[in-house]
């Protein structure tokens, strides 16, 4: 059954001449050979997606000795490291764009054709560096939740210091050299498939009664979800429903589901909310210490 907002989001990139990849679960060999052959079909200009998402797919491609010929990528929500580039830019033969978006405080930057890396200051204003530094923390307030404003927020991230920009380089925004931030990662799973972080995101956005979470992978086949509830909201049994239909959707991984006041937070003090196999691996210790001191019975 198609729902009236589904609908409404088909018309919407019909209209933009939009094509749109799922790229949060499912993530196969055989699913990202599908996804190439569409793109070559459609002789698509453009790709815009999630860094993790694109990464994946210029994987899969050069493993293949295959390449895709498209004009331009634009990455975004993640950041795109040095190396993730070469690999895309050498399976698509194009050039990448950065375009992060950080929805937490609205912090926004873009690459621009000369390749400087702006700071989007329409959308948002960050303090100037409070020292000779190079690396600066990222304290922003955003310019357009007329709602509830975010000033001077610290969302855990870094940026490194602009050495100037492009001589011809015309755009007045201030420039960073890069920004180091956090990176979303697939959680594998048993049958070989991946799920990307945002995907939990995304769904438990769609109700009230999810106050703050936390995906944690513990082992290849579970995943524990620490969930802050809001107490206050009459939709509990709809997010229990819909978190049933994910577990149905991965029958071969144990999903399981924990109430609390508080989530890890790491030793600067920034909560992680998708924390895959190998990032459980490297914090094992002290995270297994925290979750036997918040849960013992």
């Amino acid at each position: 059954i198609t729902t009236l907002s589904e609908l409404k989001g088909r018309v919407y990139r019909s209209l933009n001449n939009w094509l749109f990849f799922d790229t949060f679960h499912g993530v196969t060999d055989s699913k990202l050979e599908d996804t190439a052959r569409i793109i070559e079909r459609h002789n698509l200009k453009f790709l815009y997606g999630y860094t993790a998402a694109i990464l994946n797919l210029a994987r899969f491609l050069n493993k293949g000795n295959h390449q895709l010929h498209v004009q331009s990528i634009f990455t975004t929500t993640e950041v795109l490291p040095l190396e993730w580039r070469d690999e895309i830019e050498r399976a698509f033969q194009c050039k990448v764009f950065d375009f992060a978006q950080v929805c937490d405080g609205g912090f926004a930057m873009f690459q621009c054709s000369h390749g400087c890396t702006h700071i989007s200051e329409d959308l948002c204003y960050v303090l100037p560096p409070k020292s000779e530094n190079p690396m600066q923390e990222v304290i922003v307030t955003g310019l357009h939740n007329r709602a509830m404003p975010f000033i001077n927020y610290t969302n855990g991230d870094l940026y490194e210091v602009s050495q100037g920009k492009h001589e011809h380089c015309s755009i007045p925004f201030k420039t960073i050299r890069r920004l180091v931030g956090r990176v979303f990662e697939y959680f594998p799973l048993p049958n070989g498939e991946k799920i990307h972080g945002a995907y939990f995101g995304d769904t438990f956005r769609e109700f009230s009664f999810v106050q703050n979470y936390q995906i944690i992978q513990v082992d290849l086949g579970h995943l524990v979800i620490l969930l802050v509830p809001n107490d206050s909201s009459n939709e509990k049994d709809k997010f229990l429903e819909s978190l049933c239909k994910i577990r149905a959707r991965y029958p071969d991984t144990h999903i399981e589901l924990r109430l609390t006041n508080e989530l890890y937070k790491s030793k600067s003090g920034k909560t992680l909310p998708y924390i895959p196999l190998e990032r459980y691996k490297q914090l094992s210790f002290q995270l297994d210490n925290w979750l036997k001191r918040e849960f013992k019975s």
